[in-house]
């Protein structure tokens, strides 16, 4: 009995096999963890476009004649919605938590969550859910 237990005959290739094993799960890990700051990246650029384009699209062009700056802002934020909703790709699940636009100086807050799926999230983990924050301002007429 002492000499099955004391016997080392194999150990270095299942310590092999479990480094093998131990190193694939990082390397998955660390593309996993690449993966979602792409995606995160990605979500982000088309709600500060969306962002943009919203503060943008309803200035009060009535007013830029005389130099003072005017935004309609529930137009904003609907436009803001419909923007963001329709660039983003279907994977991503947008919640906005809160919507603000001041008239003068023209500006744009919103914020909220966005979700979207993982390769791990076919195995049974939960989506990943970030916190975003997005900010458009115009402070110029634009003279030329």
């Amino acid at each position: 009995m002492k000499k099955l237990l004391t016997d080392n005959s194999g150990n270095s290739s299942v310590l092999f096999i479990g480094l093998v094993f131990v190193m694939l799960l990082m390397t998955m890990l660390i593309m996993e963890l690449g993966g979602a700051y792409q995606n995160y990246y990605a979500a982000e650029s088309v709600l500060q476009r969306s962002a943009n384009a919203a503060l943008e699209k309803n200035m009060d062009d009535s007013y830029r004649a005389d130099g003072i700056l005017k935004l309609k802002t529930e137009q904003a934020k609907a436009d803001f919605t419909q923007l963001a909703s329709e660039d983003l790709d279907g994977k991503y699940t947008l919640y906005i938590n809160n919507l603000s636009a001041t008239e003068e100086p023209p500006s744009f807050t919103a914020s909220g969550t966005i979700t979207f799926p993982t390769i791990f999230s076919k195995y049974g983990f939960e989506d990943l859910t970030f916190n975003f924050k997005v900010r458009a301002e115009n402070f110029e007429v634009g003279y030329d």
